[in-house]
């Protein structure tokens, strides 16, 4: 009976190894489980969880963070506005941006509950960049109060498309120009063959 007791367990304990083999490493704690990905091979539900971050940008009219990214030439269409989007492959690409962008956007500064830049991104070390790339979108606006999302990706065999959305829909709002990143983490297979990146949000009259 001893034995028998034994190899049960025994069983059960190679089973339970198994289980955590096959568990997918996600990039970090703040994870957001993205119903919203469209995809031509539907991703299975364990690989529906990404990383996505708002930070703080600041307000600039300076159009090199337009011109340098990689949809240049981006124009609102109808109810959808064009934003810049930038892809890191790794970390140097990403410290490269911050040492760019530097003296025109604000990397180390928090505003009110939304973090720098510099702390939603220091979880990314060159481990992350082993089997993900991170997607920064720069989101202007006309005011502080309005905050912004995810609304959905749209990945195919040659584009990824981010599309974004105003979060709050409060129609009181100050009149301090702002700006903030929207960082995604995607896996590379993913966007292996994407050659062509794109990023809208809805322009909401309220």
């Amino acid at each position: 009976m001893k034995k028998m007791i034994a190899l049960v367990l025994t069983f059960v304990f190679i089973l339970g190894l198994v289980g955590c083999t096959q568990t997918e490493q996600v990039p970090s704690e703040n994870q957001a489980n993205t119903n919203n990905v469209h995809s031509s091979s539907t991703p299975t539900t364990s690989e529906q969880v990404y990383d996505v971050a708002l930070s703080y940008a600041n307000w600039t009219e300076d159009e090199r963070i337009y011109t340098n990214s990689l949809n240049i030439g981006g124009m609102q269409t109808n109810n959808l506005l064009h934003l810049p989007i930038y892809k890191f492959d790794t970390l140097n690409d990403l410290e490269q941006f911050k040492f760019t962008f530097g003296e025109i956007l604000t990397m180390d500064a928090s505003w009110d509950e939304v973090p720098s830049f510099n702390d939603a991104t220091q979880q990314y070390g060159k481990v992350f960049f082993d089997e993900y790339t991170l997607i920064l979108v720069y989101v202007p606006a006309d005011n502080s109060t309005h905050r912004f999302g995810l609304s959905s990706i749209g990945l195919d065999d040659t584009q990824c498309h981010i599309h974004l959305e105003e979060t709050t829909g409060a129609e009181d709002v100050d009149t301090a120009m702002a700006g903030y990143f929207l960082t995604v983490a995607l896996p590379d297979r993913y966007i292996a063959k994407c050659r062509a990146f794109d990023a809208t949000i809805t322009i909401v009259e309220h």
